[in-house]
């Protein structure tokens, strides 16, 4: 089934960040898919870098729970020191990260089951991403 472009702005840039450069890639070609430009990162430290560099663009930041250096939940807690409404989507295979992904990003975390599917992540998406027309924070 091709995928279909769901969310409210084409084009938008989202941060992958996940220690598994096989799930990156499989993440872009997804998001891609769906209309999305794509940054990936390996880890939180590096994460962080490319979110200050680019945080006027990226849209969404779309983060694994377990990482080696900096892992998702501190990733979280730093992102929103630079930014308090980042929309943030934690993943993991692990359900008992779910608890540490709310509690690091509170209401503008979800939480996105491994593995899941492309309908998955893109309802995941269309949930967290502002609709146009619908007020953003400050």
């Amino acid at each position: 089934m091709k995928p279909t472009a769901h969310h409210s702005r084409p084009g938008e840039l989202l941060l992958v960040v996940d220690d598994d450069d096989h799930i990156c890639t499989i993440m872009t070609q997804m998001l891609e898919g769906l209309g999305f430009r794509v940054l990936t990162s390996l880890d939180g430290t590096e994460a962080l870098s490319i979110y200050e560099k680019h945080q006027a663009e990226i849209a969404l930041v779309i983060t694994d729970m377990l990482m080696p250096f900096m892992d998702g939940s501190a990733l979280i807690l730093a992102l929103r020191k630079i930014n308090p409404w980042v929309p943030v989507i934690a993943m993991s295979g692990f359900a008992a990260q779910r608890a540490k992904a709310e509690q690091a990003g509170g209401a503008d975390t979800l939480f996105l089951p491994k593995p899941f599917s492309l309908s998955g992540l893109e309802d995941k998406i269309r949930t967290i991403l502002p609709r146009p027309g619908k007020p953003s924070k400050p």
